[in-house]
């Protein structure tokens, strides 16, 4: 696992996670959904504040463990299963908005 490829996908892991968190508020605020997960509901009923501060806080110490870890083979494998649940979840939130 080339160096320059890791931080490529931690780029990736971090800007698609800002971008959901982005479409979740938009959605949640507008009343056009929900949030699906049971956690982070919780802390966005709280506050918006607690939703982001929890989901910017959580990747951006996943991608510190990716990082630190990035030459064991399971830590990659975990980037990139990271970045695909998120650009899965980014395309179903672009082919519901269409």
């Amino acid at each position: 696992m080339s160096e320059k490829l890791t931080k490529f996908l931690v780029f990736l892991l971090i800007s698609l996670n800002l971008s959901d968190l982005i479409f979740t508020l938009t959605v949640t605020s507008h009343g056009w959904g929900t949030e699906a997960n049971p956690l982070m509901k919780y802390f966005l009923d709280l506050s918006p504040f607690y939703f982001i501060l929890v989901k910017v806080g959580g990747i951006g110490f996943a991608s510190y463990i990716f990082w630190v870890y990035r030459e064991r083979r399971m830590a990659f494998l975990g980037l990139c299963l990271s970045v695909f649940a998120y650009s899965a979840l980014n395309l179903y939130f672009c082919y519901n908005i269409l």
